[in-house]
């Protein structure tokens, strides 16, 4: 099947890796003009808004999402930074979220990993709520996580509604999507397994529970893409991505049953030995990972540090 009839929408997502901000907006203008659909930036190298600000000045077409600003951000930083961007870019704006790992909220931001989906389901809600807040009309948020007393926008939010996007890669994340969001954001390493026996199943069975017949929802998959004349080289850029995000806890769901235990297993060693991480993970990362990540098409090898946003109905 072709490209264009399987995928109905494509876009890019910067993660901000080797590329300075004057390049990332070279390849924003070049990305819309060779028909992406979105465009989207990684909070981890550089802030999740600041950079599709400005993008939004140089790309007028595209969407423009947060691939993903973190819940460590407050409900109200997050809420005046996604108002900012739906009023620069004209209601193009999407707020995509997520939690990030454990291990980056408890050593970088002090803040408790404790049951993350029922943080992110107040988080989502406490947001909303306060898009609808003006100096006439406060709101209040009484939850486990945050309690928000009497606040209030200082000027009226923007004429647009702003989509909210989650991350997701266990099964309840997956659920509090479909009740919770207007769209899915699945990340780099997912299989066709992963997504028929995991993805589908839980995200159906949230949108049954929203309650909202034929909700318009929006399923996006990331896949790590890189392009190199040379052949080893583009191979190389593919295992530093496959590398970092198998490392990853939370990503067990998906490696385990696509047989890389072994692999996985040893990228933790490496990184608690702190031995030249990168390189010593990309060594372990074999031809069967490429492959099973879908990252290397059979006439072309894609990936690395630009990963594409393939959105499907």
């Amino acid at each position: 099947m072709r490209r264009d009839k399987f995928w109905k929408k494509w876009g890019v997502l910067f993660s901000g890796d080797k590329l300075s901000l004057p390049e990332q907006l070279k390849f924003s203008v070049a990305a819309e003009s060779a028909g992406a659909e979105s465009l989207w930036s990684a909070e981890l190298w550089r802030d999740g808004f600041v950079p599709l600000a400005a993008m939004a000045a140089v790309a007028q077409r595209v969407r423009l999402g947060t691939g993903v600003a973190h819940f460590a951000r407050t409900p109200m930083l997050t809420e005046l930074s996604a108002m900012s961007m739906a009023e620069l870019s004209g209601g193009r704006f999407i707020l995509g979220l997520g939690t990030a790992p454990k291990a980056w909220n408890e050593n970088w931001h002090g803040l408790p990993y404790h049951r993350p989906v029922d943080r992110m389901r107040e988080y989502i809600e406490c947001v909303r709520l306060m898009w609808t807040s003006n100096p006439q009309h406060p709101i209040e948020y009484d939850g486990k996580f945050y309690k928000i007393r009497d606040y209030r926008r200082l000027s009226a939010p923007a004429p647009y509604r702003i989509p909210i996007y989650l991350a997701a890669v266990l099964p309840g994340m997956m659920r509090l999507a479909g009740t919770h969001a207007d769209g899915i954001l699945v990340n780099v390493l997912n299989t066709p397994r992963y997504f028929q026996e995991v993805v589908h199943p839980n995200v159906k069975q949230g949108l049954a529970r929203s309650g909202v017949s034929e909700k318009p929802f929006e399923w996006c998959a990331v896949k790590v893409c890189s392009v190199n004349r040379n052949r080893k080289q583009a191979r190389a850029f593919a295992r530093n991505a496959i590398a970092f995000y198998s490392a990853i806890p939370y990503f067990d769901a998906v490696l385990d049953p696509a047989g890389f235990n072994r692999p996985k297993s040893a990228y933790e060693r490496f990184l608690r030995r702190a031995m030249s991480p990168v390189r010593s993970m990309r060594s372990l990362t074999k031809w069967s990972m490429l492959w099973s990540w879908r990252v290397l098409p059979r006439r072309f090898i894609a990936s690395s540090n630009h990963s594409r946003t393939l959105s499907r109905p």
